[in-house]
């Protein structure tokens, strides 16, 4: 599934094993600082961001509320 989350949307970070990744698109090594940050915090150890053409932020579904809520506070000033 993964897959279609990278081609509709021109920012894909991924958290896998508990490591952020950038799989598309371009972002400022603080964001990726941010997301490791709220991923370590909350214990997430996978799952999928993205933003979409809009500039809204999405998560898979491995990304419970709660933590989805944190990276949304983080990434509101990006």
């Amino acid at each position: 599934m993964l897959w279609v989350i990278h081609l509709a949307n021109p920012l894909v970070l991924v958290i896998s094993r508990g490591s952020v990744r950038l799989v598309k698109g371009k972002a400022p090594a603080s964001l990726l600082r941010s997301v490791q940050e709220v991923a370590d915090l909350s214990g997430l150890t996978g799952g999928c961001l993205f933003k979409n053409g809009r500039g809204h932020w999405g998560f898979s579904l491995g990304v419970p509320e709660e933590v989805r809520q944190r990276f949304r506070n983080v990434l509101a000033n990006r």
